[in-house]
């Protein structure tokens, strides 16, 4: 068996393919702890093993004793998880499937891989597209990075993304300071959220309704009126 490497490893991607090697070799029990590690990662590596285990594209081989997961590229090409070298003179070993489970937890570490790029772009732009699905899953997952956030204008896109979620599913008063927030930014990408929540609550009325559709009303005449200026 002979095994060079590809290109050199960063850092980054040295622990990424570190903790998908023990990942793949984890117990159950064990690769929800892993997974979990893997959040905090943004390498490019870590969506290519997923998907590549997705598709049966994971297997792993004895190399001198050790359990060794391997990569494949093509036929009879494959590469060491755990290294990034090239792998040859052996067959590919046994195919490696993740559970339905485990599945679901991996396909949201790949949703949630560009909040984690070196890449400020791509943190944005990630951050607004969990914030514009209003899915209450991504609620917790944008509040624990908000205060990652170094640079102002990606801690402000990640704070617009993180109200806008909590319009759908913030309590009443996580609601109306949102819609606050959201006037004082201006932001754009949340107007038609807010036009929605505003004819909602106009339409349930009841105790505390005025003070969102107040709220609504005004953070709708900021957005407005920063469009005007544009």
């Amino acid at each position: 068996m002979l095994l060079a490497l590809v290109g050199p490893v960063n850092g980054e991607e040295k622990e990424a393919r570190r903790l998908l090697g023990k990942l793949i070799l984890a117990s159950r029990g064990e690769q929800k702890l892993v997974v979990e590690e893997l959040y905090d990662h943004g390498d490019t590596i870590i969506k290519d093993v997923i998907e590549g285990w997705r598709i049966g594209e994971i297997s792993v081989v004895e190399v001198e004793g050790v359990q060794t997961p391997l990569l494949k590229r093509g036929e009879g090409d494959y590469v060491v998880v755990m290294t990034g070298k090239t792998f040859s003179g052996g067959d590919g070993g046994t195919i490696n499937r993740a559970s339905r489970g485990l599945r679901k937890k991996l396909r949201n570490v790949v949703d949630f891989l560009d909040l984690s790029s070196a890449d400020s772009n791509e943190r944005i732009e990630a951050a607004m597209k969990l914030g514009l699905s209003q899915k209450g899953d991504y609620v917790e997952v944008l509040e624990e990075r908000v205060g990652r956030q170094k640079d102002p204008s990606v801690r402000e896109a990640f704070e617009v993304a993180l109200n806008i979620a909590l319009l759908k599913n913030g309590d009443e008063t996580q609601k109306l300071e949102s819609v606050k927030e959201l006037g004082e930014t201006a932001s754009f990408p949340a107007r038609d959220f807010i036009e929605a929540l505003r004819t909602e609550a106009e339409e349930i009325g009841g105790d505390g309704s005025s003070d969102l559709i107040r709220a609504c009303v005004v953070a709708l005449e900021k957005i407005d009126k920063m469009q005007k200026r544009v």
